[in-house]
């Protein structure tokens, strides 16, 4: 495989679990705040630090604070918005593109659901001017994505194309389990006192969002006896290993695919590294989990560097 080719497949995988994990993150943001009580500020930019992406200021500061806390404004920021390369919008246009240049490399009916998938963002954009049309603008896209997933995982042969696909799928998917704890930890930790103070129901509904951000909060209940609490939601997320939606769960795929890679010492010693980061993750304080997730970040974008010199780094030496 061309390493063109290849790195355009790993970021296929990126944009459409990307589009997925944003989708569905967003529902969980209004059924939370739905469920908070009014002595709890929870502030939609939240969303801008579970994506690490803030928007550039163009307004003054303290007009920009104001315009860019708002409902609207963070929602079209993160879903809509076509300046944005890390919003639904641009992920499903990016999919799309690359999908329409690989054809011959991927089944048919990928192309038949990224299409609709697009022509539905195209014709919709009045959905994102209310509540509810978002609601239903997300909870279609979410659809179609989980859709184009299985598609790709139940109907493609297992070559370098399908390999390259689920590296950068799962490679996504670790990042934003480590995003949610990250800003779920910062919000109980650091910045809100009301919530310290808040009721022992509230905090189980607010762990038990953290899951459903990530679509695992009946796999929790079943395999957890636990209580719903900090502790019980932060350690199933990291260690469990029967779920495809935890930390664990992708490093031990990611690490079986690079069997299936030439060249891939480098990569699976670097997958190795992190999975022992986060069993130490998993045994240490909450009081340290923001931190650690920040490291954890990092340990994830070296893996993207790692991957990046081994298997692409000739597509920008030819260029050059």
């Amino acid at each position: 495989m061309l390493a063109r080719v290849a790195e355009n497949i790993y970021w296929l995988g990126r944009y459409i679990e990307r589009a997925e994990n944003t989708s569905r993150l967003v529902k969980s943001t209004y059924d939370m705040m739905l469920d908070t009580p009014r002595s709890v500020d929870l502030k939609w930019t939240s969303l801008f630090e579970v994506l690490g992406n803030w928007p550039e200021q163009s307004q003054s500061q303290s007009q920009a604070q104001s315009s860019q806390s708002s409902e609207s404004f963070v929602m079209q920021n993160i879903i809509g918005d076509i300046d944005n390369i890390s919003s639904i919008y641009s992920s499903i246009v990016s999919t799309r593109q690359i999908v329409r240049n690989s054809k011959e490399l991927l089944p048919q009916a990928s192309w038949e659901v990224i299409n609709n998938a697009y022509y539905f963002i195209k014709e919709n954009q009045l959905l994102l001017e209310t509540r509810q049309g978002r609601i239903r603008y997300c909870d279609k896209l979410r659809n179609s994505c989980e859709q184009f997933i299985g598609i790709i995982i139940n109907n493609m042969e297992r070559s370098d194309c399908y390999y390259f696909f689920r590296l950068g799928q799962l490679i996504e998917r670790a990042d934003m389990i480590s995003r949610v704890i990250d800003s779920k930890a910062t919000l109980v930790a650091f910045e809100n006192k009301p919530m310290q103070e808040a009721s022992e129901s509230f905090h189980s509904a607010f762990w038990l969002n953290a899951l459903e951000a990530l679509g695992c909060s009946q796999s929790f209940r079943r395999l957890n006896p636990d209580d719903v609490n900090k502790e019980s939601v932060i350690r199933f997320l990291l260690e469990e290993i029967r779920l495809p939606k935890t930390i664990m769960f992708s490093l031990e795929k990611l690490e079986r695919l690079t069997d299936s890679l030439p060249n891939s010492d480098e990569v699976k010693l670097t997958i190795l590294t992190i999975k022992q980061w986060v069993h130490e993750c998993a045994e240490s304080s909450f009081d340290d989990i923001t931190e650690q997730m920040d490291d954890l970040q990092l340990k994830l974008g070296k893996l993207h560097d790692v991957v990046y010199k081994q298997y692409f780094s000739m597509v920008y030496e030819e260029a050059s």
